[in-house]
């Protein structure tokens, strides 16, 4: 059970744990921030000096966000002596530690300070915030200096962020932590953005998930019967309360015959992929917009797909653009890697085969197992939901492994995927043939298992004829 605390605590100057002494000047350390929980378990580390990690990396946002999440999903305790390795690589765990691991920092992993972060930073405005980046602050004051990771706006207005931070607060309370800054102490950082980081990846769960809006969560988008397009901002749902909003309208769509969503041009921003009546498919890139607004550009061509049954948007590769998954009328299901598509151009390679899957009447993609590669789900004609694990591959070929069974799902009528309640890992959203939208969040699902909850009501949708997660 993970306890949090609200309240700001001081640290005082013998808690903290000394860094070792690095050539050209000491390290600096981590300070209190405003929340803290306890380690739901004990996670092996090791004293300082860290491994050397090579040579900086260039990550796009979704990897840095899938990197943070392989600390926090373990809540590697904070302790300025000590350092923590995984598939990441080896690195100190305090603030600094935790955001070189972040963003795939060079060198010894224990090198990189608050101090140090203008040398592999640079200031951004309040606005620019997004996915992976960082508020930073480096004070006279020892105890004041800290950094932590940018992930979504927790307010309509964008004066509260929610970060992944690595924090002590006392003797019992370190680990790594989702936390929400109360506006006032926010504006006591700085935005920064890593110099080696790219847009495109998404949040890291690596879903077809439309966030709309900016603000890390998955929103939902969907076509009516009458050809409206509309759009649900997620409000921060979380698995004791449903904030979706009312629908905002988007465009009228009434040749779509498939839909999906997804990051096409690696601009952090989620776009619609449609396959029209006629068989085009259509890609409509996001112009920004705010939280009660959504602005989409006319509609790009992209390739004629008349023999497309379903179709699903994901970054299968995780090379920052979302690619275009389908089961054709064949039964085959393939994949259509994009290779750079700009809003000049719209660059998808040819299909690669993926797998057979006639019997597979619902289609969408989410990372299940929270590893950074999205999943096939599927819905079956008799009634049965599985998932695929991608298995990892390239442009050449993508390896899925067989299916694994989640629940049985007869009266589906809709099937999507999204990290609806901003945990890492991708959770099911279905419409059911009585019109009832509900949402199953996924409680750790791992190769060796699914584990989804009960559905949680969210909304009637009796009108929906699409929808996207």
């Amino acid at each position: 059970m993970r306890i949090r605390l609200t309240r700001r605590l001081k640290l005082a100057a013998g808690l903290l744990l000394p860094l070792m002494v690095l050539a050209g000047g000491t390290a600096t350390p981590a300070a209190a921030a405003p929340t803290a929980s306890v380690a739901l378990a004990a996670v092996g580390t090791t004293p300082v000096p860290c491994a050397n990690n090579g040579s900086d990396l260039t990550l796009n946002r979704g990897q840095v966000m899938t990197r943070a999440r392989s600390w926090l999903n373990v809540e590697v305790p904070y302790n300025q002596g000590r350092c923590y390795q995984n598939q990441y690589g080896d690195y100190r765990t305090d603030c600094s530690g935790f955001a070189a691991m972040a963003w795939g920092l060079g060198g010894a992993g224990n090198w990189f300070t608050t101090g140090d972060a203008p040398n592999r930073t640079h200031q951004i405005s309040r606005n620019e915030l997004k996915p992976g980046d960082a508020l930073w602050r480096h004070p006279a004051n020892f105890d004041d200096q800290h950094m932590a990771l940018f992930v979504r706006w927790a307010d309509a207005a964008r004066t509260s962020p929610v970060v992944y931070e690595q924090t002590v607060v006392d003797n019992t309370n370190r680990d790594t932590i989702e936390s929400t800054w109360p506006s006032g102490y926010a504006n006591t950082y700085t935005p920064i953005r890593y110099d080696n980081i790219v847009d495109g990846g998404g949040d890291g769960t690596g879903s077809s998930t439309p966030d709309i809006n900016g603000d890390g969560r998955a929103d939902t988008v969907a076509v009516y019967d009458d050809g409206r397009a509309m759009w649900y901002p997620n409000n921060g749902t979380t698995r004791g309360e449903n904030k979706f909003l009312s629908a905002r309208p988007i465009f009228n769509a009434p040749a779509f015959r498939l839909m999906g969503t997804g990051d096409i041009d690696a601009d952090g921003r989620a776009d619609i992929v449609s396959v029209y009546d006629d068989g085009r498919a259509m890609w409509y890139p996001s112009n920004g917009g705010g939280f009660d607004q959504a602005s989409f550009l006319s509609a790009r061509f992209i390739f004629n797909a008349p023999g497309f049954r379903l179709m699903s948007v994901a970054d299968v590769d995780s090379n920052g653009g979302a690619d275009i998954v389908a089961v054709l009328d064949s039964g085959a299901a393939v994949w259509y890697p994009n290779n750079g598509t700009t809003r000049g151009e719209t660059k998808f390679l040819s299909a690669r085969p993926i797998f057979n899957a006639p019997g597979l009447r619902l289609l969408s993609m989410g990372d299940m197992d929270a590893d950074g590669q999205p999943d096939i789900v599927g819905v079956t004609t008799s009634g049965e939901t599985f998932w695929y694990p991608n298995n990892g591959g390239s442009f050449a070929s993508i390896s899925f492994l067989s299916g694994r069974k989640i629940f049985d799902a007869p009266a589906f009528r809709l099937m999507s995927t999204g990290d609806i309640d901003a945990d890492g890992r991708a959770d099911i959203l279905a419409v059911y043939n009585t019109g009832e939208l509900r949402w199953y969040p996924n409680n750790g699902t791992t190769r060796a298992g699914a584990n989804f909850l009960s559905p949680r009501h969210i909304d009637n949708a009796p009108a929906f004829r699409l929808m996207s997660n």
